[in-house]
């Protein structure tokens, strides 16, 4: 023990002047910055200087004499050949060097503390009458406080590979620029990694912090084993040290891919969420964007309703899919770059159905989410263009040969709006914009794909206009049934309307209809819709309605139990689907309703997502929080089920 000691105290003697000189440093701080503040004639900010202060501290001075304290461990001793002796006293190596590394840690603990407390005095001397700055508040700001947490985890990496580099190099000053070096680079490639991985927000910064310990630890380690078992000096003493530098790069790498093959872990449907489902022309193809249940790794799906089993046309990172017209195509936007990492800026890429010819035909905007934004993809009736936007900016981008045209939408009434389908004949995109605050208004506005020029079809100056739910974004439009909810009470409620979009001639339908409860026949034939009382009780029902747009006809087709949600038109225009809800709370069972008036219930716990055929129809789960996990067809006839997502054994 005697021994131990007087090693404690030899290598604390050494230690002292680095942490000296690290106490000299940080009292000069912030008297350098005050000079610095001052020399351009600027406003002197000392309570702006003692906020930042300990900042200064954590990311510049500490960790450069951290890295002086750990170059000094063993380096040192190598330099002026007293190692030998050292290692001829009756102690166990790993001991010696335990020693030596806890001095060193703990001058640099000597050095962080030290520096605190200047900056604490620098507090309490500019904010009088205040207790000077907490560290706690510090580490609940959000940014201030990642900050100091990823520099103190990069002061201890690094120490350590200081301390790595200083066992097998002479020069102290040598072993601390290596550590500074090699650090400073491990540091940048997790940064990079880290930042191009799909990981949970909340999860990246302890992520990025457990990585540069696991990499501070390794090189630990790697010292240990250099100080025990090595020569130390040349021969084969020298291969082994390069043997494990080798070694310790590959230990390295590897904790470098551990985000990595977690995040490229490839999607199984047990533990896949399908969300923005929806079906091809003929409804014998389902396309979805599968993540994650936390909402992560985004990857379209295509997958048959006939339970044949999903395909992964695409990687990683891509999302919001859309089927051509003629559903032989698909589009969808990618943040996926080299390696599978994630790119600063969105791709529209177009494929074949089953994968293969897959182009990029237009860059989009610079991403800023991926899930948590809406991004609708609509093609043109003829499939030779997609439009698409982010809110500030439309893009109309031709599937080859033509130049894509981006309309700028920040001095127009569309700022903020999403395309929602295109004109009958492909000349125009459909845009829907809403402002909420400070009053509430809508636009509806018809863009020209070749000049760019803004029509207004309907503007609400003191409300929102709402589209019926399930609104296909790939239909083309004579005419649109709009839901106008007006801002202040009028007697009625939500009202419905038919726009013609050649003339822009509105004929209003009803008032009191339940929101989104509408659809128009493919043909525009046919309006299928729902009113609602405006008292919400338990047993409440409502009204069905079918309307023929070429006489004007309203038929009341008759009555059902709870609020209407969706309503969906079969392709003969002899059944409907109605997506109901329990005013309470809960869903009711989907239900089909056939013209002559009589009614069926499916499954409850499903809703529907279209029709195949004149007498199937495709059905959700959605039971558990609306995340939809299994995927069924239905018989409109008998009701009878048959899932086929996931695949059934």
């Amino acid at each position: 023990m005697s021994a131990t000691k007087a090693l404690a105290w030899k290598e604390w003697r050494e230690q002292r002047l680095t942490v000296l000189v690290g106490i000299v440093m940080s009292i000069a701080t912030p008297f350098v910055m005050i000079a610095g503040s001052t020399t351009g004639g600027g406003r002197l900010d000392l309570a702006g200087l003692a906020d930042v202060l300990p900042m200064v501290f954590a990311a510049l001075l500490v960790p450069l004499l951290a890295a002086a304290a750990g170059g000094a461990t063993i380096a040192s001793e190598l330099g002026e050949g007293t190692l030998g002796f050292l290692l001829s006293r009756p102690v166990p190596r790993a001991r010696i060097w335990s020693v030596k590394i806890a001095i060193g840690a703990a001058a640099t603990l000597a050095i962080l503390l030290g520096s605190l407390v200047v900056a604490w005095i620098f507090a309490l001397v500019t904010h009088p009458g205040e207790s000077g700055f907490s560290i706690r508040e510090i580490l609940s700001k959000d940014s201030a406080g990642l900050a100091v947490v990823a520099a103190l985890s990069g002061t201890a990496l690094l120490f350590c590979a200081s301390v790595f580099f200083s066992t097998f190099l002479s020069r102290a000053m040598n072993a601390a620029g290596a550590g500074l070096a090699a650090s400073s680079a491990m540091i940048a490639v997790l940064f990079m990694i880290l930042s191009r991985l799909d990981i949970v927000p909340r999860l990246e910064p302890g992520l990025f912090v457990l990585e540069v310990l696991l990499a501070a630890l390794a090189f630990l380690m790697g010292s240990l084993y250099l100080f025990c078992r090595g020569e130390l000096q040349t021969g084969r003493g020298a291969m082994k040290r390069a043997i494990l530098v080798l070694g310790i790069s590959m230990t390295l790498l590897a904790f470098l891919a551990i985000p990595a093959l977690s995040a490229q872990w490839r999607l199984s449907p047990s533990a896949a969420v399908l969300a923005g489902v929806s079906l091809n022309g003929a409804g014998d193809t389902l396309v979805a964007t599968a993540v994650t249940r936390e909402g992560m790794s985004p990857e379209v799906w295509v997958i048959p309703t006939d339970g044949s089993g999903l395909t992964r046309p695409t990687g990683r990172l891509t999302f919001s899919p859309a089927f051509s017209p003629d559903g032989k195509r698909l589009a969808f936007l990618s943040v996926r770059g080299m390696l599978g990492l994630r790119s600063d800026s969105t791709e529209v890429r177009v494929m074949n159905i089953d994968g293969s010819g897959e182009i990029a035909i237009a860059t989009s905007f610079r991403n800023t989410s991926m899930r948590g934004d809406r991004v609708d993809l609509a093609f043109c009736p003829d499939g030779s263009h997609i439009a698409l936007t982010d809110g500030s900016t439309l893009m109309i981008a031709p599937l080859q040969g033509e130049a894509v045209t981006q309309v700028d939408l920040v001095k127009t009434p569309l700022l903020g709006g999403r395309v929602v389908g295109w004109t009958n004949d492909g000349s125009e995109v459909l845009m829907l914009a809403s402002i909420w605050k400070p009053a509430a208004s809508s636009t509806l506005a018809a863009v020209g794909v070749t000049d760019g020029a803004i029509r207004v079809l309907h503007n609400v100056a003191s409300g929102h206009i709402f589209l019926p739910m399930g609104w296909r974004e790939d239909r083309s439009w004579k005419q649109i049934p709009l839901l106008i909810d007006p801002d202040t009470t009028v007697s009625g409620g939500i009202s419905l309307i038919i726009l013609d979009l050649d003339d822009g001639v509105t004929t209003p339908i009803s008032l009191g209809v339940c929101p989104g409860a509408i659809d128009l026949s493919a043909d525009g034939s046919l309006l299928a819709y729902a009113t609602c009382p405006p008292n919400r009780t338990a047993d409440m029902t409502s009204d069905l309605h079918l309307v023929d747009m070429k006489t004007w006809i309203d038929l009341a087709a008759g009555q059902f139990a709870g609020k209407a949600w969706r309503i969906l038109i079969s392709p003969t225009k002899e059944k409907l689907l109605i997506h109901r809800f329990r005013p309470g709370g809960g869903t009711l069972p989907t239900a089909i309703v056939d013209m002559d008036g009589s009614t069926r219930e499916l499954a409850p716990g499903w809703i529907p997502v279209g029709w195949q055929g004149r007498e199937r129809v495709v059905l959700a789960d959605a039971t558990d929080d609306w995340q939809i996990k299994r995927l069924a067809v239905a018989d409109a006839g008998t009701g009878e089920m048959r899932p086929f997502y996931p695949t059934p054994r």
